[in-house]
């Protein structure tokens, strides 16, 4: 499910291992981040395939992130089920919930396959499928309060 080569372990340092075996994934279906065509009032907001995203379902972030502003926001059904299913998680396979900053870039941790939450941003740069949504971000921060 990551698709990982050797190459990218070898340039942060980290031996390679299969991380596709010793992790889990999972998928918040969501178009990405999207582009804004037009100006005021009549700015539309679209996706990677040129479908329009209702602006009410259009999250802005303070800080692009991998260039963009404007992302299809996640539900709030969605964040409260990968909330349960992290819980869960952490109750059935000790895996911990401790929220870092990182995990929106590649990082060490993730590759040297220490145990956490990351995102598809930890291993991979060219992956847009995830982004650091305010609400997610507030999600994953009370997981580590609630301990």
């Amino acid at each position: 499910h990551l698709g990982l080569k050797q190459g990218v372990f070898n340039a942060h340092g980290v031996k390679y291992q299969s991380l596709d075996k010793i992790s889990i994934g999972v998928e918040i279906c969501n178009w990405g981040y999207l582009k804004a065509v037009g100006e005021g009032k009549n700015v539309k907001y679209v996706n990677y395939v040129g479908r329009e995203v209702p602006k009410s379902q259009v999250t802005k972030l303070d800080t692009p992130f991998k260039g963009f502003t404007y992302w299809h926001s996640y539900t709030k059904e969605q964040i409260a089920s990968l909330k349960e299913l992290l819980i869960y998680w952490n109750e059935t396979y000790g895996i911990p919930l401790d929220y870092n900053e990182d995990i929106w870039a590649i990082c060490t941790r993730a590759l040297a396959a220490k145990p956490g939450v990351y995102t598809h941003n930890s291993v991979r740069k060219d992956k847009f499928d995830v982004y650091p949504h305010p609400e997610l971000i507030e999600m994953l921060k009370s997981l580590t309060d609630e301990k």
